[in-house]
């Protein structure tokens, strides 16, 4: 696990619809290493798309008829994992403490709540209002990132509702940003999802 980063590094942003008692959110552990699609280690950042695997765990990305989850927090962060400043583990001698009780759990919002956010975590390039985004799984490039999908042909996990050109819109803290909104659209041919509407 890499030392941590910046505050405003890796962002997620609730323009609209966060936060309230009744807003939906979902907690779990990560599934070990998650790799690029040049087997590079990945990091879990927040910002990031995820999914629960059929261990109920997080991987970075979205497919078939899983719903996104984008992650409110990254690994590195000290409520998540107890470590030091120079990227060791907390009881080694070059390593600050970090004086909280970390879960081990990282924290997301759900994809069908009904959400506007903006983040850090997208492939840049020129986005228009109302284009459908994908995330890829580990193994790909870009994995738990948005980037441009198709409909019924990918998973979809948000729709632009900011348009922007390539190295485009920035945040308040100068981060390049994509802003959308969250929807739950699964592959086309998905087994158990019915392609029959009542």
């Amino acid at each position: 696990m890499a030392a941590p980063t910046q505050m405003f590094t890796n962002t997620l942003d609730a323009v609209k619809g966060w936060f309230h008692e009744a807003a939906l959110d979902h907690s779990a552990e990560i599934e070990g290493t998650q790799v690029g699609g040049s087997s590079d280690a990945l990091e879990y950042k927040q910002g990031m798309c995820c999914s629960l695997n059929a261990t109920n765990k997080l991987v970075l990305g979205c497919e078939s008829a899983n719903v996104a989850i984008f992650l409110l927090n990254s690994e590195d962060d000290p409520d998540v994992a107890n470590i030091s400043f120079g990227g060791n583990h907390a009881h080694t001698a070059s390593g600050d403490w970090i004086a909280v009780g970390p879960s081990g759990k990282l924290s997301g919002l759900v994809a069908t709540g009904g959400y506007e956010l903006e983040t850090t975590e997208y492939v840049d390039a020129a986005y228009a209002v109302g284009l459908p985004l994908k995330s890829r799984i580990s193994g790909n490039n870009h994995a738990g990132k948005l980037q441009a999908g198709s409909a019924y042909l990918n998973a979809i996990v948000g729709i632009v509702s900011k348009a922007q050109t390539t190295g485009g819109n920035k945040n308040s803290h100068g981060q390049l940003v994509l802003r959308f909104w969250s929807v739950w659209l699964p592959e086309s041919g998905v087994s158990g999802i019915s392609s029959v509407i009542i």
